[in-house]
C-alpha cells in the first residue's frame, strides 16, 4: 500500500485530480481521528482534513519519500492544528456524558461501560496535564502508531530526543494514573 501511496503523490505532484480523490478517501478518517482528538470540534477537524488535503494538493511533488505517506500526511495535520489553535486561541475541554436512563438489557454492560468511560477520562485528564511535546509523542506513539523514527520527523527532532521525551512522558503518566486509580 505504501508504494502505491507514493504513486498517488507522484500523480498528484502531477495534477492529477482523481489520485487526489483517492488519497482523500484513504486518509480522511485517519486525519479526522487524530485532529478530533486535539481539538474536541468536529466541525474543526473536517476543516484540518480539507487544509492538509488542499496543502498536499499543492506540495505532494516536494515529497522526497523519507518517511511514510502516513506519517507525513500527520505532520501536516500536526502543523495546522497547531496553526489552527494558535488563532483560535481556545482549549476545548472533551466533556463525556452517559445517559443516565438505560435499557434493562444494556444495564449488565452499564458498569462496563461506566468504568471504561471514567479510565478514559482519567487518561485524557492526565495527557492534558503533559507539556505540549510529552502530549503530542504519547499521542502519536500510541493512538498514531507512529515509530520513533516517523515521529522524530514530524516533530524536526532526533529520535534520541522522543525517545527521552516518551521516557518522560510515560514516568509522568505512571505517577498521575496511579494517584486517580488507587
Amino acid at each position: 500500500m505504501e508504494q502505491d501511496d507514493v504513486a498517488l503523490l507522484k500523480r498528484i505532484g502531477d495534477k492529477e485530480m482523481a489520485a487526489v480523490e483517492i488519497l482523500y478517501r484513504r486518509y480522511e478518517n485517519i486525519i479526522y481521528r487524530f485532529a478530533i482528538k486535539k481539538l474536541n470540534n468536529e466541525f474543526d477537524a473536517a476543516e484540518i482534513v480539507n487544509t492538509v488535503m488542499l496543502e498536499v494538493w499543492n506540495t505532494a511533488a516536494r515529497f522526497e519519500g523519507r518517511s511514510k505517506v502516513s506519517t507525513w500526511l500527520i505532520g501536516i495535520a500536526n502543523h495546522r492544528i497547531i496553526d489552527h489553535m494558535r488563532k483560535q486561541k481556545h482549549n476545548h475541554v472533551a466533556i463525556d456524558e452517559i445517559d443516565p436512563i438505560a435499557d434493562e438489557k444494556n444495564s449488565i454492560d452499564m458498569h462496563k461501560v461506566v468504568s471504561a468511560a471514567q479510565t478514559r477520562r482519567f487518561i485524557d485528564d492526565c495527557l492534558k496535564k503533559l507539556s505540549g511535546e510529552h502530549k503530542q509523542v504519547m499521542e502519536l506513539l500510541f493512538f498514531q502508531e507512529a515509530t520513533y523514527e516517523e515521529i522524530a520527523e514530524s516533530m524536526v527532532c532526533s529520535t534520541g530526543t522522543i525517545k527521552s521525551r516518551i521516557y518522560h512522558a510515560k514516568k509522568l503518566l505512571k505517577k498521575c494514573l496511579e494517584k486517580r486509580i488507587i
